[in-house]
């Protein structure tokens, strides 16, 4: 029984909607005060700040050498967002949150809160279809997994934060999927999705080695072709054009410099919550050792038996190695825990991928959640799970390799 599909399936659906349910109730239990507020970043302290913030650096069309409110640092990503924060910011009054310098208070705006719920809504009906049309089993499964992960914890912290991460995740998932599709409108389509996701984040890029795995060079270079064109040509929706790129890198140098990997998903934040701290021997040694992980999943993915080990591998690097990966970052698993699921055979060893997604989803704050069962505590369990089965079946594709050379 527990090797079963339906046993992880039903699994994760009743244990993260009992999580939901109980968050429910705590919420409502303890009112304003409620510690299940916690899910969100600062109990909300910082509201939608991921969108309004980003509004107001793109809002004068000069977002690469904007100094308003934080510095360069933070104003490093792709143009494709800044393009449509700035039509957001065309809702708004904006004279006076420049005289202000903090956006923060853009809540209070109802024309701007409406079309943003309007987004919110298609946006969680999208990713509601996307994983309900990647999930394999019953209507019945594909519905309820769809709906627990839409109010899991990651997924409502993002929403809380207005994150592009969201819609990054979705068109991830759709190249993560169809890449390799017998349907050429739908591979054409996850090439494509996969250009947007890079567009919006940068980090996706590394999922385009799945298609040097499979020798697709053909789909490598359409998908580097599409890549240029969505996420080079929002550069010339602002001023200055083309000559925003190069700052843009240097933005993005200054980012990575400003952020120590101390929170959100690195290993150094692992570490951290359970030293709490940390010298600059055990510092560097986890500097090291998250570039080791990294090349040795990159390495390690191609012979991987199963489809979502693959997928979940390559994720985890996208995941760990930036210097600057919040928390929202952990929906990059998304797609590979969705494949993990669909998976028709588990071996009892799974069982650990499952303890771990399910600290990552459940929604429900606690104190043992704080200090275990965590997020923090479900990326050492990965890593180290993927690291031990990718040597033992890469030891096994030597032998085999031996052996039939032999033969």
């Amino acid at each position: 029984m527990i090797s079963k599909k339906q046993f992880y399936e039903w699994a994760f659906i009743a244990i993260i909607g009992a999580s939901f349910l109980m968050w429910l109730v705590g919420i409502f239990k303890d009112g304003s005060i409620s510690q299940q507020f916690n899910v969100f970043f600062l109990s909300c302290g910082d509201f939608f700040a991921d969108t309004f913030n980003v509004m107001g650096y793109s809002s004068q069309r000069d977002v690469y050498h904007n100094m308003m409110y934080t510095g360069l640092g933070e104003k490093a990503y792709p143009p494709l967002t800044y393009v449509g924060t700035y039509l957001l910011s065309r809702l708004v009054g904006m004279d006076k949150y420049w005289a202000m310098n903090d956006f923060r208070l853009m809540y209070m705006e109802p024309k701007l809160m409406i079309i943003l719920m309007i987004f919110m809504a298609v946006t969680a009906v999208m990713v509601y279809e996307v994983i309900r049309s990647c999930k394999t089993g019953s209507k019945a499964v594909k519905i309820c997994t769809a709906a627990a992960v839409l109010v899991s914890a990651p997924m409502l912290y993002s929403f809380e934060r207005g994150n592009t991460i969201i819609l990054t995740m979705f068109f991830t998932m759709l190249f993560l999927f169809y890449y390799d599709s017998e349907n050429k409108i739908m591979k054409e389509i996850a090439l494509i999705s996969l250009a947007v996701a890079v567009a919006l984040k940068m980090t996706p890029a590394v999922l385009g080695i799945l298609l040097l795995y499979k020798k697709q060079w053909k789909e490598a270079a359409r998908a580097v072709l599409y890549g240029i064109v969505i996420g080079i040509g929002p550069f010339l929706f602002f001023e200055g054009g083309l000559e925003n790129i190069p700052q843009m890198f240097s933005n993005m140098q200054a980012n990575l410099a400003s952020y120590t990997s101390d929170d959100g998903c690195t290993l150094m934040a692992s570490v951290l919550s359970f030293t709490k701290t940390a010298g600059e021997g055990l510092r560097m040694v986890v500097k090291v050792l998250t570039y080791v992980v990294s090349v040795a999943f990159l390495v390690l993915a191609p012979m991987f038996e199963k489809r979502w080990e693959q997928i979940m591998a390559v994720s985890m690097v996208l995941i760990i190695l930036p210097s600057h990966s919040g928390y929202y970052c952990i929906l990059y698993l998304i797609p590979a825990m969705i494949a993990f699921l669909n998976d028709e055979k588990h071996k009892k060893t799974d069982l650990i991928v499952l303890v771990a997604l399910l600290f990552i989803m459940m929604t429900v704050q606690s104190g043992v959640g704080t200090l275990v069962a965590n997020y923090h505590t479900a990326i050492l369990l990965i890593c180290a799970f993927l690291l031990v089965r990718g040597v033992v079946q890469a030891k096994r594709c030597l032998v085999d390799g031996l052996t039939t050379k032999q033969n």
